[in-house]
């Protein structure tokens, strides 16, 4: 079992596609979700799916700037579906959340929940939204070698001058 972040330059070939159940928690402020929030989607997925002893293959995690999505791989989404929304309405957080399993016989991503939504589960996987998330992960990982360096920088190699002497044995 792995996870993998999405990227611009994923595509499937129509018919390649397994079965996958998937969950995106909404939020309607802008810059709430992230990497973290997807991971935490992801952790939902995962246990719904073992409670349901469901077996899940390949997970992948998505943000944009209002959403963070998991997805996985699983023998029947349907049921998989169905495990999901049963754990985050468990959770208390179904008014927040959009539920989904991937129809491989239409090639279509079908929302379980909400019932009839305005837009398809689907839109969260565009392009865009792809590239946004890639975008953010290297800003996040520029930020944090450039953290590093400056740590290691600015904190200098222990001497033993500056250390307080060992203490004492106490017999």
């Amino acid at each position: 079992m792995s996870t993998k972040t999405l990227h611009p330059s994923e595509t499937h070939q129509a018919g390649s596609r397994k079965p996958e159940v998937g969950l995106a928690f909404i939020s309607p402020h802008p810059g709430d979700s992230s990497w973290l929030s997807a991971r935490v989607a992801r952790g939902v997925v995962q246990a719904a799916l073992a409670d349901a002893g469901l077996s899940a293959g390949e997970f992948s995690v998505l943000f944009g700037q209002f959403f963070a999505l998991a997805t996985a791989e699983v023998s029947d989404a349907k049921a998989g579906a169905r495990a999901v929304h049963k754990m985050v309405s468990r959770m208390g957080l179904l008014d927040h959340c959009e539920v989904a399993w991937f129809d491989v016989a239409e090639d279509y991503w079908r929302t379980a929940h909400p019932q009839n939504p305005l837009i398809p589960f689907g839109h969260f996987l565009t392009p865009e939204n792809l590239r946004f998330a890639r975008e953010a992960m290297d800003r996040l990982d520029a930020y944090v070698k450039q953290g590093l360096a400056i740590l290691t920088k600015e904190i200098p190699p222990e001497s033993s001058q500056d250390q307080d002497p060992p203490p004492e044995p106490v017999s």
